[in-house]
């Protein structure tokens, strides 16, 4: 990133969301990175990271491409540690969207912080995404602190002036916050956050086992987990492939299920080609039920039957036939019972797709 025209724009914006990050990174470039300073102590109040104190060294870019077919908006690393952006004016926020890039990140050797632009706090709705935010560790800021702050060392320069007027043509409403804090509706947030905790000390009593809280689009709330040895075993750096979810329309009863491919996240289609066959039967002689998007679409689902074509393929999953029920209204997602159920059978159901590979290994190898 250099003063003045930045090199960074690689193809022409045309979203607001795009655009308005297009202004605050040029903002950056035509005050030689002075902007970046005051943006980097918004998003770590308690100190910079090593390596993150002297500007001009810092990397800097857009559309960081990802192999999880999509792009970080703003990407900034020193040594190890790398601060990610996601702008949003009036796009919504997606847990999903923040833990694939976390993951990306991770596994290429960074240490990894989160972060949103964003401007307005969501009304209060059906679901919060609040607590799962906090259990990812994103940091989020509005629009208006970014501007005050910036307003603060900057009034009167010409740069500034400018950025404001090429926001202001972008969307007047950037930069105006109603709230001025991030608001919740409290009953929605309060249950959220008992499954959110309920899932992170699931999570510390797996043993061998990782994984992080997840959610995208209008999919449930999750635990996605895995053992590390799977990224070996599955040839992917990705192994968070075990699913636990509450079941779709209820929040009465806990589902499994596990990822065999996900276009947005795996990459290896080769290894996944030749052992998808043994993988269906593996998993449909074990009682579940396999599936894969229908067609080209992400949202309809159909199973998947000989001879498991890849055309359009965008995802294949399966389902196990066990469900652990939640009684009451998600209040006993503090019971040691249910707790201890859940330990059992995720602790099952991860051996269940250790031995998936190594069975289809041996398959292969008797055919």
């Amino acid at each position: 990133m250099s003063s003045g025209e930045s090199p960074l724009f690689r193809r022409k914006s045309t979203a607001i969301e795009e655009r308005a990050r297009d202004a605050l990174v040029a903002f950056l470039c035509r005050l030689h990175r002075r902007p970046l300073t005051r943006l980097l102590a918004l998003y770590f109040p308690e100190g910079l990271p090593e390596g993150f104190n002297s500007p001009k060294s810092l990397r800097v870019e857009t559309e960081v491409e990802t192999n999880l077919s999509s792009r970080v908006d703003i990407m900034i690393a020193g040594m190890k540690n790398l601060l990610f952006v996601e702008v949003k004016v009036d796009a919504g926020e997606q847990v999903g969207q923040y833990e694939k890039y976390i993951h990306y990140f991770e596994s290429r050797g960074y240490c990894v912080t989160a972060g949103g632009l964003i401007n307005r706090s969501p009304a209060p709705r059906s679901r919060s995404h609040a607590p799962f935010f906090k259990a990812l560790g994103v940091r989020r800021i509005f629009w208006s602190e970014l501007l005050k702050d910036f307003g603060t060392y900057f009034a009167g320069l010409a740069e500034y002036e400018l950025f404001r007027e090429n926001l202001a043509t972008i969307s007047p409403a950037i930069g105006i916050s109603k709230t001025g804090h991030l608001k919740e509706n409290s009953l929605i947030t309060t249950r959220v956050e008992a499954l959110c905790a309920f899932y992170m000390r699931l999570l510390s009593r797996l043993d061998g086992v990782s994984g992080r809280v997840w959610q995208s689009g209008n999919s449930g709330y999750c635990l996605t987990f895995g053992l590390p040895s799977w990224a070996q075993k599955f040839q992917e750096p990705w192994y968070y492939r075990a699913y636990l979810c509450l079941e779709t329309g209820t929040a009465s009863t806990f589902k499994f299920s596990v990822m065999l491919w996900d276009r947005a996240k795996s990459s290896n289609i080769s290894w996944f080609e030749s052992h998808r066959s043994a993988l269906v039967n593996y998993y449909t002689s074990r009682g579940f039920d396999v599936g894969r998007n229908e067609g080209r679409s992400w949202h309809r689902r159909v199973s998947w039957v000989a001879p498991y074509s890849l055309q359009g393929l965008r995802y294949a999953n399966a389902f196990w036939n066990r469900r652990l029920p939640v009684k009451g209204n998600g209040e006993l997602l503090t019971s040691p019972s249910l707790l201890r159920d859940c330990i059992t059978n995720c602790l099952e159901f991860v051996s269940i797709i250790d031995s998936s590979v190594d069975r289809t290994m041996g398959a292969r190898a008797s055919a």
